[in-house]
């Protein structure tokens, strides 16, 4: 749950990060490239749903991160998500961790 200011309004940070893993014979995993973005968000309740879609279509076949940290701008608080994807081909992908 957000926290609110004295006007009912929570404001929050999400930051995205989105990047390729490669393996060396299963055993290590470094990251090769990726994307980040921080949005910020001002909201008039104490929650805040949204989604994200990714394209995998032009994604080359491998495993990749995807990392979510929100940050509560009124509390201070946060929490951090990770997923990871494998994508097959170019029409077929699966979240093998999260």
């Amino acid at each position: 749950q957000l926290g609110t200011d004295d006007q009912g309004l929570s404001r929050f940070e999400v930051d995205y990060s989105f990047s390729t893993v490669s393996r060396f014979f299963n055993l290590f995993g470094s990251e090769l490239e990726g994307i980040s973005s921080t949005l910020t968000y001002e909201h008039d309740e104490n929650r805040f749903a949204e989604s994200l879609e990714l394209q995998t279509t032009d994604m080359a076949p491998g495993k990749y991160d995807l990392s979510f940290t929100v940050t509560d701008q009124i509390t201070g608080n946060s929490v951090e998500r990770k997923i990871r994807i494998e994508v097959i081909d170019n029409s077929e992908f699966y979240v093998t961790e999260n």
